[in-house]
């Protein structure tokens, strides 16, 4: 059991190389970040949706570790509306939670 969720990450300032290093650095350091994810020069995506509890916490660590680099980490829940993007830059972190609007009744829109 547990929770799933599907993550992409993208970065913000990095060089080329920048996506390996930071892979071995979580590789060396055993972080739960190496289990899902595949590297590409502008960031990591998870083929499959997993289960990533430590998410923050690694994060926080691995940016840190590269503070030149903006992380924009993605999640999709598999609860309905459970969507957020998370920004880490030297070890600090913001999350923004989506916001889903239904706007209102606008009869002027039937068709």
């Amino acid at each position: 059991m547990g929770y799933y969720t599907y993550y992409t990450i993208d970065m913000v300032g990095n060089l080329p190389e920048d996506a390996q290093k930071i892979y071995d650095f979580a590789k060396e350091k055993d972080m739960d970040f190496t289990d899902g994810f595949s590297v590409s020069q502008y960031g990591f995506d998870t083929k499959n949706t997993m289960k990533w509890y430590d998410h923050e916490t690694e994060m926080r660590k691995i940016s840190k570790e590269f503070p030149h680099i903006l992380f924009e980490l993605h999640g999709e829940g598999e609860e309905s509306g459970d969507i957020w993007d998370e920004y880490y830059k030297a070890g600090k972190m913001q999350r923004c939670d989506a916001e889903i609007v239904i706007p209102p009744f606008d009869e002027s829109k039937m068709t």
